[in-house]
């Protein structure tokens, strides 16, 4: 985030890390620090002014979700659920895409 936003000052990544998001949104609301989180995660806690954005700007990562079953499990419902969910997320990628003007 801080090189997104031309911030290269290492000494801004030193203090406190916590590896849980109810930990991350607990510290932040207790003006421990800022965080980096989902907007999902605390639409209560900017609803009600506890959290306010840093920034508009959205942060893109490379991280994944992963669909697994068990091996050899051929199982209809698994499948379509699969299917499903893979063709949600695709249409949530062009949402997202087309907000950003980058379609």
């Amino acid at each position: 985030w801080f090189a997104m936003i031309g911030i290269s000052d290492r000494r801004l990544l030193s203090g406190r890390h916590f590896d849980q998001f109810s930990m991350i949104i607990s510290a932040a609301a207790a003006s421990l620090g800022a965080a980096l989180l989902p907007k999902y995660l605390i639409e209560t806690e900017l609803e009600g002014g506890i959290l306010i954005p840093l920034s508009d700007m959205a942060l893109k990562t490379h991280n994944s979700y992963f669909v697994v079953s068990a091996a050899g499990d051929v199982n209809p419902q698994v499948n379509a659920f699969t299917r499903w969910l893979m063709s949600a997320a695709r249409r949530g990628s062009m949402h997202e895409t087309r907000q950003d003007g980058r379609l």
